[in-house]
């Protein structure tokens, strides 16, 4: 009896393994990562996986930041994940980039754009020609690569020699370029290459970091979507059913001209052979932007969007499998092929930190024609380990039993969820050209400013006629323009203070940071402003200034993957935070190091809004271990929190907020103050 077992969530995961090795049971093989002559656990898999590619013969391949790749095959006693790197003919452990060529052969590229082919065991490195002899053509079996960054360049690999290619200058690329001698630090050109896709009338096009996308036929550059997406650059290229592309979102798709017409514009004459329509999508929708794009058998598009979660696009309707916020809850169902001689099916889920279940014990058992589904419930943010089982099917009267057969968990994003947060203090210094907050300076705007006597240029429609009659001279009412302001969020992940029960318990400091995070960093994104996120903590996540939906996914998306600990390569007392001067700097952090209070006062010495959001839980304590006398780690404890309350104490002097978390509206208050502080007139001494 041979059946085909396929657990289906409605949650759509991440392409990441579980950090731990199933359960060994008797006729499964435990699966395993073999690498330098032994064999490690499952959990030696690195989890920065940038890349997946599902070969000819069915074998995954998995792309990693700097630990080579990794192949898990499935054969008669198992899955076993077998390790390549240097070690195994690679020339680096750096990965750029995996393909498959029509022969099944498997050629990996690794910096500085050298490609390696496996030959079944391990790999061997290709010529290469010298750019000087490198040719531009289109071949159907031809493979390509993205060169790196600050190359702008792309490598074609046509079966015999790998070619390196600059990308003819366009006046749009000489626009974008910045000079060197001016901006050291800017490492990129703009035809940096992100992603390759090929059409389906055989063309290739390559997404570029600010040019948009560039179709290459084999002997014509045509571009498409100039500056699109911003900063963000086109990562993803996907072809609809009417043959239109989109380039990294929906909101909007390129149709190609057959006959463009003659543009005298140097800069329109190269974008003219696609015209922009407006796409499927809204700035609302979650699938507005995706990083990545592939089409299935049946013709249905699955995009990778901001956050982690997957949509699909069957040509009519849309179908989102999203990541979870903590709280909320998703089903896993058994699909049993064939079901012919199954009776009964008996299901046991393992246990999982923050993860509920319900049945609460984790234990199923149906008749196979009537299934009950599993509910999961994340109840904490972060990674989560979901969809760990042991399956086992029965024949009629038990007569046959098959398995139990151990199905591997998957790590699942889940967001932190905030209460609904709506400020009314305007910013203290809007630094932007629009936006919702009341500016320092008068300007065209609806708030109202003074009555003042009239000036030159002052527009008719401000004149105040009641007090230009009692006067006798022409007075105007003048208002305050709107403006938008940066927020700089720097979260304290050093330490995890306290115990967490997930979203209905108790909360951490690394709860309480990450939930109004969250919040304030919602409300601002709302109102059009401009958010950055920092972590300071080993993985020292980090997203840039930017607004929008898509821009908050992103956030939401780093901060799922925070985890405390000290960072390795940076002291906290030296990190740029890159803040311009009008920049509002919220810090949350417990305040039981020394390096957050050193980097709060550096920001506040330069001239920024600053607010410290004290994330201590009131019961907090440290945890020690059973070796130590409670008394002294209790006294040891107690001596802490006086030298915390010093820095506070300190912190407050020097002109720096301090309030706790008490809810979305904690710092209205605090931020009208400074906006009234902002306000008032600074004296000098020449």
């Amino acid at each position: 009896m041979k059946h085909t077992l396929l657990v289906v969530s409605l949650l759509a995961v991440s392409t990441t393994f579980a950090r731990q090795s199933p359960p060994q049971v008797p006729g499964i093989a435990p699966s395993g990562v073999q690498s330098a002559g032994h064999v490690a656990p499952l959990t030696d898999l690195d989890d920065r996986i940038r890349g997946v590619l599902q070969a000819r013969d069915s074998a995954l391949w998995f792309l990693t930041s700097d630990q080579g790749v990794y192949r898990l095959v499935e054969g008669e006693k198992g899955k076993t994940l077998v390790r390549f790197t240097a070690e195994h003919g690679l020339t680096s452990d750096r990965i750029g980039g995996i393909q498959e060529d029509r022969a099944g052969n498997i050629y990996v590229l690794t910096e500085p754009g050298v490609l390696c082919r496996f030959d079944g065991r391990g790999f061997t490195k290709m010529p290469s020609l010298d750019p000087a002899k490198s040719e531009w053509k289109l071949g159907p079996d031809d493979l390509w690569f993205p060169a790196g960054p600050d190359t702008g360049a792309v490598l074609r690999w046509d079966g015999a020699a790998l070619h390196r290619l600059k990308f003819p200058t366009t006046a749009a690329g000489d626009a974008a370029t910045l000079p060197r001698d001016k901006f050291p630090n800017a490492k990129y050109s703009p035809y940096d290459v992100y992603t390759i896709f090929k059409d389906s009338k055989g063309r290739v096009w390559f997404g570029t970091a600010v040019l948009g996308a560039c179709c290459y036929d084999g002997t014509f550059f045509a571009w498409a979507g100039r500056a699109e997406n911003g900063s963000f650059g086109v990562r993803g290229i996907a072809e609809d059913s009417d043959g239109k592309f989109w380039l990294s979102n929906t909101l909007f798709r390129f149709a190609e001209v057959p006959d463009p017409p003659v543009v005298q514009d140097p800069v329109d004459r190269e974008y003219a052979r696609y015209r922009k329509e407006k796409g499927i999508g809204t700035e609302a929708d979650t699938y507005s932007a995706f990083v990545s794009a592939v089409r299935d058998k049946e013709g249905h598009l699955w995009l990778a969007i901001m956050g982690g979660a997957v949509c699909r696009y069957d040509g009519a309707t849309w179908t989102e499998y999203p990541v979870l916020h903590e709280g909320q809850g998703t089903t896993s169902r058994l699909e049993i092929e064939p079901a012919d001689e199954t009776e009964f099916v008996t299901r046991v889920a393992a246990q999982a930190e923050h993860v509920a279940l319900r049945p609460v014990s984790g234990v199923l058992g149906h008749l196979v024609d009537r299934p009950r589904p599993l509910h999961i419930s994340p109840r904490r943010w972060g990674q989560r380990r979901i969809g760990e089982e042991k399956v086992a099917l029965f024949s009629r009267w038990a007569g046959y039993r098959w398995g139990p057969v151990a199905f591997v968990g998957r790590e699942v994003s889940v967001l932190p969820t905030a209460a609904a947060y709506d400020a009314t203090a305007a910013a203290p210094q809007p630094i932007g050209l629009i936006g919702a907050h009341r500016s320092g300076r008068e300007g065209d705007g609806t708030e109202f400013s003074s009555v003042r006597a009239y000036h030159s240029g002052d527009r008719m429609r401000r004149i105040n006629w009641r007090v230009s009659l009692r006067t006798g001279s022409l007075h105007v009412v003048s208002t305050r323009s709107e403006e938008d302001t940066a927020l700089l969020l720097i979260v304290d992940a050093l330490a995890d203070y306290g115990v967490s029960q997930g979203v209905d318990g108790d909360e951490s400091s690394l709860d309480i940071a990450m939930r109004a995070t969250t919040a304030i960093a919602q409300q601002y994104i709302r109102q059009g402003d401009r958010v950055s996120l920092r972590v300071v903590g080993p993985g020292a996540e980090h997203v840039g200034y930017g607004s929008g939906t898509r821009h908050l996914r992103r956030i939401l998306g780093q901060m799922a993957h925070t985890r405390p600990g000290l960072p390795h390569d940076v002291e906290v007392e030296h990190i740029d935070f890159r803040t311009v001067a009008g920049t509002m700097v919220v810090v949350l952090s417990p305040m039981l190091s020394d390096g957050m209070a050193t980097l709060a006062v550096r920001l506040l010495r330069r001239g920024l809004p600053v607010i410290v959001v004290d994330t201590l839980p009131d019961d907090a304590a440290p945890s020690v271990s059973t070796e130590t006398d409670p008394e002294i780690a209790s006294l040891a404890w107690r001596m802490r929190l006086i030298e915390r309350r010093h820095v506070l104490e300190r912190l407050a002097a020097a002109g720096c907020p301090i309030v706790a978390w008490h809810g979305p509206r904690t710092l209205e208050e605090v931020v009208r103050r400074l906006a009234l502080r902002a306000q008032l007139p600074r004296a000098g001494v020449r």
